[in-house]
């Protein structure tokens, strides 16, 4: 089963030329308790700081949105601190870096609702739009030229719930000020909505759920069913179809904007409700 139903932007220039890599030492199996929280840092313009952490990733409930098991069995998981884009990388940031020869123009279909329309032309009005209508290899590029990758399921996650302690990214009601999709499945929005359209939570994040999906590092695969902790998780070395999470402006009930929900698709997919976001590991506190 796949699932895609479902300051604004900071100077492109500058955000061009952030330097630096999100990949590091693989970490052990299992750090053992207690998890000590690295030392935070800070994060280029743009990029909320996320402290890392314990949590419960996934879910139990194998009902309604549920009933595939694909978010089963809820377990444990430590991530180490990390930067994530405030909002999902928009429509005029990705044409700034297509234009200054550093991204992949995406080839697009006629399908209408893409932002970008090709030849570095952003559909009027879509400029704070997300950048959507993109593949997971055109996504990972644009975050890799800008120091980063796109976050593993577990980040992604963990950002998505406040390390684990609210069902939503801003609290533990659903609550349509939040959301592009308005909450209630009668009255779906059929487009994306801009990234500062809405409010931000406490870190900072905006439409981490109900704007589009957004593609994650991980190939798809069961989570294990038993194990030690892991430390920073990736998911299987090789894969046929990339994760992607955070349901979009279609999606057609309010169970698939829970954070734990997955979705997966070959990597070559490209629809309007699915685009991205990058992150990065902080830069140590003493590079001010």
């Amino acid at each position: 089963m796949n699932r895609a139903r479902g300051t604004w932007r900071w100077t492109a220039l500058a955000y061009l030329s952030i330097t630096g890599a999100c990949d590091g030492d693989a970490p052990p199996a299992d750090a053992g308790p207690p998890f000590v929280v690295d030392p935070t840092g800070t994060c280029p313009s743009g990029m909320a700081l996320i402290p890392g952490g314990e949590f419960t990733m996934g879910s139990d409930d194998t009902t309604g949105v549920g009933a595939d098991g694909s978010s089963a069995p809820a377990h444990r998981v430590r991530v180490h601190s990390f930067c994530l884009d405030e909002t999902p990388v928009t429509a005029a940031v990705y044409a700034a870096c297509v234009e200054a020869g550093r991204c992949p123009e995406p080839t697009l279909s006629a399908m209408p609702g893409c932002a970008f329309q090709g030849g570095g032309v952003v559909a009027p009005g879509h400029e704070s739009s997300p950048m959507n209508c993109v593949a997971w290899s055109e996504a990972d590029s644009y975050c890799r030229m800008a120091g980063g990758a796109l976050p593993t399921e577990a980040q992604w996650e963990f950002a998505a719930t406040n390390g684990g302690t609210t069902r939503y990214p801003w609290g533990d009601d659903a609550s349509g000020a939040r959301l592009c999709w308005s909450g209630d499945a009668s009255a779906i929005h059929g487009r994306v909505c801009p990234v500062s359209e809405h409010p931000a939570n406490a870190r900072g994040l905006r439409d981490m759920v109900g704007n589009v999906w957004v593609w994650t590092q991980d190939w798809f695969a069961s989570y294990p069913s038993a194990g030690g902790v892991p430390v920073d998780p990736t998911g299987p070395l090789t894969g046929r179809q990339r994760t992607f999470r955070g349901a979009s402006f279609g999606a057609d009930t309010v169970d698939l904007l829970s954070p734990t929900v997955r979705g997966w698709n070959v990597p070559t997919y490209r629809v309007p409700q699915l685009g991205f976001r990058c992150a990065r590991r902080p830069s140590p506190a003493t590079d001010r």
